[in-house]
């Protein structure tokens, strides 16, 4: 389990089901082992300078935003339009930052057969909430984009399973590994799902 940035802002319900999944897990004779994961901070450090779906987002729109910013979500054309800012200088030291951190995750993480975490902090917000508060929209997309873009930007692989009991707002447990092995997350992701069958099942 990492203890670096995916637990932060976490609300009350996701942080309660996550630790009984955990616990689940646990009793079925998974071995939890709490790790301090620097490279998720210095991967929330490279997002100051300059972020890749900005700078590649703004490279394939531009154009097509040149004739027709009219017809974009004002909220997506405004996240496109930071990739403007983003020189190419920025850019490669973007590159070579990630290719540092994949390196060093891929040594930190390779004694662990995954790691778990939640896969978004929190329940899903009201969409008539978002609709008219630009300020809590942006603070919750890059809340709930937060975790799976650490494994994303650290070139991991996983999977998402749910381990709320039925009838509760969902909740994911994220399951990553950093060294190509798709198919062994989906074999622990498997066994962890039938561990987790009774909990999900138990009444509220």
């Amino acid at each position: 389990m990492p203890t670096t940035r995916v637990f932060d802002d976490i609300d009350s319900h996701v942080a309660r089901t996550f630790d009984t999944a955990i616990a689940t897990i646990a009793n079925a004779g998974a071995q939890i082992v709490r790790i301090a994961v620097p490279e998720f901070a210095e991967v929330g450090q490279t997002a100051q300078v300059a972020t890749f779906p900005a700078a590649e987002g703004f490279a394939w729109h531009r154009n097509l935003m040149a004739r027709a910013k009219d017809r974009y979500d004002p909220r997506v054309a405004e996240r496109l339009e930071r990739g403007r800012q983003i020189g190419a200088a920025d850019y490669l030291w973007l590159v070579q930052q990630r290719e540092q951190l994949i390196a060093s995750m891929r040594v930190r993480a390779a004694e662990f057969d995954v790691l778990a975490m939640p896969t978004v902090p929190i329940a899903a917000p009201l969409i008539a909430d978002l609709e008219q508060d630009d300020e809590l929209y942006h603070r919750l997309n890059l809340l709930v984009l937060r975790n799976p873009t650490l494994v994303n930007f650290l070139d991991g692989c996983a999977l998402s399973l749910p381990c709320h009991r039925e009838g509760d707002a969902p909740v994911g447990l994220m399951l990553a590994r950093f060294d190509a092995a798709d198919a062994t997350v989906l074999r622990i992701g498997e066994a962890i799902e039938a561990a987790l069958a009774v909990v999900r099942q138990s009444a509220s």
